[in-house]
């Protein structure tokens, strides 16, 4: 099934409303903020530009770092949650290894 994508922003703003998340003052979240946040998040926690690129079905990279990524973007744990899996096994381990108390707040 296709959604247009003011059907995409009315399902996200009704499951902010049941979740009582409001955005910041002057700012509307849209389908195109999880787009915003997921390219942040995999740039955050290192997934290769490849990948980034293929999850977002974008065509250049450079659009992606140019207007979808949040530099201040933190590698948290919940990063690591929703994209860790586009690492190498290796370097999630290692992550977890090296951060036991980022595993306390989930």
């Amino acid at each position: 099934m296709h959604w247009r994508q003011s059907r995409m922003n009315d399902f996200l703003s009704l499951i902010l409303r049941v979740r009582d998340v409001k955005p910041p003052a002057g700012f509307k979240y849209s389908y195109h903020s999880l787009r915003h946040m997921a390219a942040s998040s995999m740039k955050a926690i290192g997934v290769s530009d490849q990948r980034v690129k293929m999850m977002g079905r974008w065509k250049c990279i450079e659009t992606v770092d140019d207007t979808y990524v949040d530099p201040a973007c933190a590698d948290t744990y919940g990063c690591y949650r929703l994209y860790g899996h586009l690492l190498p096994s290796l370097n999630r381990l290692e992550h977890l290894a090296r951060r036991p108390e980022d595993l306390r707040r989930w």
